[in-house]
């Protein structure tokens, strides 16, 4: 019984050290690693930046001059979207959107 006391009289020392090892690792990790996560973080930035362009706010607040340069980007990837049934179809939506103007 003696290593089952020891324990319950270490608990918090032990709960912090096993809190710490990984905290520390990931630390370590991420210092090794900071151009990869730097790179990440601004890769996921653009995908929500992706994500919430040509939403219905997006639709809402932007210039004319703006809506009508990005519907032509849309268009010319609709016109190279090929024998992409799927991709040809979600833009020909958006394009329909386009037109419909603000929403």
């Amino acid at each position: 019984m003696g290593f089952v006391a020891w324990i319950k009289a270490h608990k918090k020392q032990l709960i912090l050290v096993g809190v710490s090892i990984p905290t520390i690792i990931a630390v370590v990790l991420g210092l090794k690693n900071k151009d990869a996560l730097k790179a990440l973080w601004e890769n996921l930035n653009e995908e929500i930046k992706k994500a919430n362009m040509y939403s219905s706010k997006w639709f809402e607040t932007v210039t004319d001059d703006v809506l009508s340069t990005e519907r032509e980007k849309v268009r010319l990837d609709y016109c190279a979207s090929g024998d992409n049934f799927s991709e040809a179809s979600r833009l020909q939506n958006l394009l329909w959107r386009f037109d419909k103007g603000r929403l």
